[in-house]
């Protein structure tokens, strides 16, 4: 499924979520501009299969 609203995120450097996986935690760095992107992206590792825990570190802002 495509989520118009992370696009942006993954086209500016400036501006990228960054993503980091161990043994199956998913941790997410990163900044977004609105609260509903950084909960659509963690909706989105959650939804990963074999994730396990995710860990939203994304900052708003």
């Amino acid at each position: 499924m495509v989520y118009p609203s992370l696009n942006k995120y993954a086209i500016d450097p400036g501006r990228p979520i960054r993503i980091s996986i161990w043994n199956g935690t998913v941790i997410l760095f990163g900044a977004v501009v609105t609260d509903a992107d950084k909960t659509l992206a963690g909706l989105r590792a959650v939804s990963v299969p074999g994730a396990g825990k995710v860990f939203n570190n994304i900052q708003v802002g």
